[in-house]
């Protein structure tokens, strides 16, 4: 019996939430009374993500401290795709993101029965986590996962980041298995010729992200980017001038992409902010103010912008800024189901 089980319930669950997250996972592991006592403690984790490469990561994040879980086998298999089996150990290590310094554990031995479904039903249950999955990333692989096994454990997932796995093929198996989510990050390279075709461009997510992990900004056309149906969409491979964003700007206020509520574009160009505006009746607004999209919990500041009119009379403002090699665009619109006030 561990010394800590003999305190006052109310003792216990206090020093629990005094621990880091490594210490509640080895508690919550040592018996199932433990794992209800660490459950009672309420510690919750505000983000939890799968990395699927050569092996399998987990994220869990209670900022501003991080856990990650580098889960080991054994008996590698060389054959292509390597099935799904429970692991032989984890390592862990905790970083706090406040001040990034990571603690390294020694490698757990773990039993031949601790499947990842029984790891991941834990770590929700301990960290008090929603049924679905959370955030799944696929990496670079030399020998992918089969995607049969990865399915049933982790394909409940409402979020999906995918790299270019060093295959064509298993990317495309990614997708077909994967989509929709609400939420896709993707790489141009993801795909043989670099452009993401219009069957994705075209789907209603709520946030899509393109070309986050590259430095390639010409692969994506103004074109595709009147394709997409998303509420917040995020791109760096766009390749576009001052007067296609004008040409946007005016296809909007006429009506394109109805249901956008912010858009956030990287780009290497200087554009000039007169020829953006060209044509659009506008104003620039000083005052600082908060912009949050509905049931999303980040907040954007914006700082400055030029406020103008859709034709219906929906509001939006644009903002322009310069950070040495790269330049943003962000287009705020503010729909009435949108959080926007002062600062």
């Amino acid at each position: 019996m561990l010394p800590l089980l003999r305190l006052p319930s109310n003792v216990i669950l206090h020093t629990i939430r005094l621990m880091d997250m490594s210490e509640i996972l080895g508690l919550s592991l040592t018996s199932k009374k433990c794992k209800q006592i660490v459950i009672n403690a309420k510690s919750r984790a505000d983000f939890f993500q799968v990395i699927i490469g050569s092996s399998i990561n987990f994220v869990v994040r209670n900022s501003p401290m991080e856990m990650g879980l580098a889960f080991s086998f054994t008996d590698e298999e060389t054959s292509s795709p390597k099935r799904l089996r429970a692991p032989n150990s984890v390592r862990i290590s905790t970083t706090n993101l406040a001040n990034p310094i990571e603690m390294m554990m020694d490698p757990w031995v773990l039993s031949p029965s601790f499947d990842f479904k029984k790891w991941l039903d834990h770590i929700r249950s301990v960290f008090h986590l929603q049924d679905t999955m959370g955030y799944v990333q696929f990496v670079q692989t030399l020998i992918p996962f089969d995607l049969n096994d990865i399915k049933k454990v982790f394909g409940n997932t409402h979020e999906l980041d995918v790299f270019h796995t060093g295959s064509y093929e298993y990317n495309q198996l990614i997708l077909k298995e994967f989509l929709p989510v609400k939420n896709f990050s993707v790489d141009p390279e993801v795909f043989q010729d670099s452009r993401v075709p219009k069957n994705i461009l075209i789907q209603n997510f709520d946030t899509f992200m393109i070309g986050f992990h590259n430095e390639d900004f010409g692969t994506m056309k103004l074109e595709d980017l009147l394709l997409m149906n998303s509420k917040d969409i995020d791109v760096r491979s766009l390749e576009i001038s001052s007067k296609e964003f004008n040409k946007f700007l005016k296809l909007w206020i006429q009506g394109a992409m109805p249901q956008l509520e912010y858009l956030s574009i990287i780009f290497a160009i200087i554009v000039e902010e007169d020829e953006v505006m060209n044509g659009i009746n506008y104003q620039k607004n000083p005052s600082e103010r908060i912009f949050r999209r509905q049931g999303d919990r980040e907040e954007y500041i914006i700082p400055d912008g030029m406020d103008f009119h859709r034709k219906d009379g929906l509001k939006a403002t644009v903002q322009i800024n310069y950070d040495f090699h790269e330049n943003y665009f962000e287009l705020f619109v503010f729909h009435d189901h949108c959080v926007v006030s002062q600062l």
